[in-house]
């Protein structure tokens, strides 16, 4: 455990330096703007707007520390060939892995905590959040979202060069927020038929229902990280309460997704020539 400790110390350090501060700054510039900008609106949209504008902004920056961090925390020391000096020490591969996805995970959870104080701060001279458990609660599906992704991205990164390993993590980002809806589409198609869609469309929808492409989306249903189980923005926004059984739920759907993929990520690295 002290190994682990100290990779993922390490690693949380590293990504502190470099790059934290600046989205906070950044963050916290995004979230004043839009709040006077909306000074002349009424108070309620005021709040609902700035707290609306603050999570998806939440979302970006922790996206972009993923992207810009954490697609290239294997592949970035395979090929500086720092992590063959790191191996030689008394440190075995799933230490080196899990180490590094523990550092990004302390990093992300430092940003969100950072970045609400930032939403808080702007909100309370307009009144506060209108709810401040929906508020929490959403910054907490965000971190939870972000760990998913983080775990996708460090599998990338095992696999592919940076570059692609970034561009792979996006995909599946957005792909896993458009699972979901399109999932429920096609089951609604088949229960309500698509002769009300344009003739391009219901063959689309047609065809996702049988055959393999209904195979290839049952597959990529599971295997990507579906966020709608974490979404609770648009609670926060309007002041809705969220029931804390999908909190739990969606809360346990995420930590198990994120460790199934770190464990796979630990498998590929274990495999992987580092020579």
């Amino acid at each position: 455990m002290r190994i682990l400790g100290t990779i993922a110390v390490h690693s949380f350090r590293d990504i502190l330096r470099s790059r934290i501060l600046y989205a906070v700054i950044a963050y916290a510039a995004v979230v004043m703007g839009v709040a006077v900008l909306a000074g002349e609106w009424t108070l309620g949209e005021q709040i609902r707007l700035v707290t609306d504008v603050g999570l998806g902004a939440m979302v970006a920056f922790g996206l972009l520390l993923v992207l810009t961090r954490g697609a290239e925390t294997i592949s970035r020391e395979v090929e500086r060939k720092t992590v063959r000096v790191m191996l030689a020490r008394p440190i075995q591969r799933w230490q080196f892995v899990v180490g590094s996805f523990l550092g990004m995970v302390m990093a992300l959870a430092l940003l969100i905590a950072a970045l609400l104080a930032v939403l808080c701060v702007a909100l309370i001279p307009i009144g506060g959040p209108s709810s401040w458990g929906s508020l929490f609660i959403a910054s907490w599906g965000i971190l939870l979202e972000l760990l998913m992704i983080a775990a996708v991205a460090l599998l990338a990164s095992n696999l592919s060069s940076p570059v692609l390993a970034t561009l792979l993590t996006l995909l599946v980002f957005c792909a896993g927020h458009m699972a979901s809806g399109l999932h429920e589409w096609i089951q609604g198609t088949a229960t309500d038929g698509a002769s009300h869609l344009p003739d391009s469309m219901a063959k689309v929808a047609m065809a996702y229902q049988s055959g393999p492409l209904n195979v290839f989306l049952r597959v990529a249903y599971f295997a990507l990280p579906i966020m709608t189980h974490v979404n609770f923005k648009a609670q926060a926004a309007n002041a809705v309460a969220v029931p804390a059984m999908r909190v739990v739920v969606g809360s346990l759907y995420a930590l198990v997704y994120t460790t199934l993929v770190t464990l796979v990520g630990v498998g590929v690295f274990r495999r992987r020539d580092i020579s």
